[in-house]
C-alpha cells in the first residue's frame, strides 16, 4: 500500500458498530454477500434474524412476526442497530419500516437500510405516506386546542358557580363578619387568615 493510501484510508462512517440483520430467509441465505456489504461500510454483523418470504407483508402488526420481535429485543439488550438490506422487498409495507425505525429510535438505536446501510429518514421514505400523517397531526392539534378552550370555559363556569353559592350564604345586608363567618368556618373549616403581602415570607408561605 502506498503512502497516499495510508494517508487516506477507506471511509468507515460506522466504525466498529455492531448490527443485527433483519430480512426474509432468501436474503439471510446470502450471508457472505451481506458480510461483504457491511464490511465495506464498517459495521460488524452480530446476528441475523429471518422470517419467511412474504410473512411481513401478510401481517399488519409487526408484533405478529417472531423474528422482528426477537431482533428488536436483541438490539435493545446488546445493544446494536438493525440493518434491513432490502426493506421494500423483505418488509413489504412502508408502515413496517416506519414503526421499526420509531421503536429503535425510542431506545437510542438506528434502523439502517439498503446495501449502503443508510439511516432511515426521520419521516420515513414515502412522501405520499407523510402527507396524511401531517394531516392527522394537524387535526389532532386542532382538537387539542378546542378541548383546552372547552376546559377553560368549564373551569370558569365552575368558579362562577362557587362564587354564587358562597354569595348566597352571606346575606347582602349582613356586613358584620361575626354573623356569617362562623357559618362559613363550620362548613369549610377555619378562616386561613391570609397575611398581608408586606409580611415576612415564612409567615405568608403556609397560607
Amino acid at each position: 500500500m502506498s503512502n497516499a493510501d495510508n494517508r487516506h484510508p477507506p471511509r468507515r462512517p460506522f466504525g466498529t458498530r455492531r448490527v443485527i440483520v433483519l430480512s426474509d430467509t432468501d436474503t439471510a441465505d446470502s450471508a457472505d454477500m451481506l458480510g461483504d456489504q457491511a464490511g465495506q461500510q464498517g459495521p460488524v454483523i452480530a446476528e441475523t434474524h429471518a422470517f419467511e418470504r412474504g410473512e411481513a407483508i401478510a401481517h399488519q402488526n409487526l408484533t405478529e412476526i417472531d423474528a422482528v420481535v426477537a431482533a428488536l429485543s436483541r438490539a435493545f439488550s446488546i445493544p446494536a442497530d438493525i440493518w434491513v438490506p432490502f426493506p421494500l422487498e423483505d418488509l413489504g409495507l412502508e408502515q413496517h419500516v416506519r414503526r421499526l425505525d420509531l421503536a429503535l429510535k425510542s431506545h437510542g438505536r438506528a434502523l439502517l437500510l439498503g446495501n449502503r446501510l443508510v439511516p432511515c429518514p426521520p419521516d420515513g421514505d414515502s412522501a405520499i405516506d407523510r402527507a396524511p400523517r401531517a394531516e392527522v397531526h394537524a387535526v389532532n392539534d386542532l382538537c387539542h386546542a378546542a378541548l383546552a378552550a372547552t376546559a377553560v370555559q368549564t373551569l370558569y363556569a365552575e368558579i362562577q358557580q362557587v362564587i354564587s353559592t358562597t354569595a348566597a350564604v352571606i346575606p347582602e345586608d349582613d356586613t358584620d363578619s361575626s354573623t356569617w363567618l362562623p357559618r362559613l368556618e363550620a362548613e369549610h373549616g377555619p378562616d386561613p387568615r391570609i397575611p398581608p403581602p408586606t409580611a415576612l415570607w415564612y409567615r405568608r408561605r403556609p397560607a
